[in-house]
């Protein structure tokens, strides 16, 4: 009897073998500059389509530093990697998109340029499955409508994360008479979305979200302003259903780590925001929002169902037209700021709020431990904050003569005695802000820890420096320097 089971279980270890050696992962090379290169033998492969072609579920492709020009279609689960780290370049030839994911297929790609793609969407990479963007640049993509460099949506399962890469000039040329439909000059976004220790620069839109537009969102019904466009006979895009009933919570969208800077769009020349949003730790600087006299949200233009949460982060020196130069927020949900930093926006003369300009029908917004300085319109007259905030204690304004604020604990705000002056000062060599020395905000933060929106404590700055026992207000710690206001 136990020389039977024996047997059965070597038979079974057989058969096993036999099913699984089908599935086992492969490795691919192409190399067109290799003398021998063939895409018959693929001893290596010398185009990049024939690998695609003959690859399966889990395969990897390796790709040497060459030029590959066309679109790419990969309908089932693959790795392509760069080697030795030296960038392979997949090139549209400004005819097609250049990759184009279809769902279910789980995709990485690392060390990889993706340039010159031309679509109506998502012109660099059309992602409807689940990508990894690791250590790699979209760049010089033009779409019609939406998702100049990435268009991420179109399937339940649609993810994308992209960690240590660069999204740089690309743009999405999409135009409509009312400005709801199509943007998203760096990344149109409809699903899961997860951004690292990222770049994302001089990108534009004509219309929404010159570096992000994202419209993700966990809402049952059409939102108001769905429902004002499709009275006037237009159709949403991406259409409702795609929104509906999908797994979604604070942590959908986020952003950590993300230096976002020169992008421009005519309403939220960073980011254009329905939906989901976290931002921690992240530099959102000298974005514009400038196509009009309307224009607005130069940094962040917030609308319809939006829940935005920032913490440890910085909106500096972005501009618009008409309001927000820093934020724009306009919600039937809420925002809150965690150790913020929202200093030196600006807005023309007729516009309000340089700082945060908060309107219409949000829930709530609320600050904590933050600054809201040194904001102005192109003249230089304070316009710090416009709206109705809801201070959660120990913030520093500069001038809250426009605010409608609701004052809290160890809030220190500029009013009858004139413009108070944070003491932020900008290091142009390194292209960032330190805290001076004598600034009003050191050490004035809660006694009990700067904390995030789930009461934890915030254990560090935006550079990673770890917070003193007092922490200082805003999204920087002193750092010991002798620098003076």
């Amino acid at each position: 009897m136990r020389r039977s089971n024996t047997y059965n279980f070597i038979f079974l270890l057989y058969v096993l073998s036999a099913f699984f050696c089908d599935v086992i992962a492969k490795d691919y090379v192409v190399d067109k500059k290799n003398i021998y290169c063939n895409d018959e033998t693929g001893k290596p492969f010398c185009s990049l389509s024939a690998a695609i072609a003959v690859s399966q579920a889990e395969d990897i492709i390796y790709l040497y530093p060459n030029r590959h020009v066309g679109s790419f279609k990969i309908e089932h689960s693959l790795s392509l990697i760069a080697v030795n780290n030296v960038p392979p370049v997949l090139d549209g030839n400004q005819i097609n998109a250049v990759i184009h994911i279809l769902p279910n297929a789980h995709v990485r790609m690392q060390g990889i340029i993706v340039e010159n793609g031309h679509a109506e969407k998502g012109a660099g990479i059309l992602n409807q499955g689940s990508l990894v963007l690791i250590d790699s640049v979209v760049r010089y993509n033009r779409a019609k409508y939406s998702g100049g460099g990435i268009y991420n949506g179109g399937a339940r399962s649609t993810k994308l994360h992209i960690i240590n890469s660069r999204i740089l000039h690309n743009h999405a040329l999409g135009d409509d008479k009312y400005n709801i439909k199509y943007g998203g000059g760096g990344i149109y976004n409809d699903a899961e979305l997860q951004i690292a220790n990222s770049i994302l620069s001089g990108n534009r839109a004509v219309n929404n979200g010159g570096a992000i537009y994202s419209v993700f969102s966990s809402r049952t019904i059409a939102s108001a302003g769905e429902r004002a466009a499709e009275s006037m006979g237009i159709a949403t895009s991406p259409k409702r259903a795609k929104s509906l009933n999908r797994k979604q919570d604070t942590n959908s969208v986020t952003l950590h780590k993300v230096r976002m800077q020169l992008n421009e769009a005519n309403a939220g020349g960073g980011i254009n925001l329905h939906g989901v949003m976290k931002i921690t730790d992240s530099f959102i600087d000298s974005n514009k929002a400038v196509t009009n006299r309307f224009s607005s949200g130069g940094g962040i233009y917030a609308h319809m169902d939006t829940f935005l949460t920032v913490i440890n982060s910085t909106i500096s020196r972005n501009t618009a037209k008409y309001s927000g130069g820093g934020i724009r927020f306009y919600s039937t949900n809420s925002g809150e700021l965690y150790n913020v930093s929202i200093v030196d926006n600006k807005v023309d003369i007729q516009g309000q709020g340089a700082g945060l300009y908060i309107v219409g029908l949000n829930k709530k917004f609320s600050v904590a431990n933050s600054i809201i300085a040194r904001n102005s319109k192109v003249n230089n007259k304070a316009s710090d904050c416009d709206g109705e905030i809801t201070s959660m204690g120990y913030n520093f304004v500069g001038y809250t003569d426009q605010c409608r604020w609701q004052d809290s604990t160890g809030d220190i705000l500029g009013r009858d005695q004139g413009r108070l002056e944070p003491g932020l000062i900008w290091q142009k060599n390194k292209q960032r802000y330190i805290l001076a020395l004598d600034s009003i905000a050191k050490n004035r933060g809660n006694p009990a820890g700067c904390r995030d929106e789930n009461n934890k404590l915030i254990r560090h700055d935006q550079y990673g420096k770890p917070r003193d026992s007092r922490c200082d207000i805003g999204s920087i710690e002193y750092t010991g320097l002798e620098y003076r206001s």
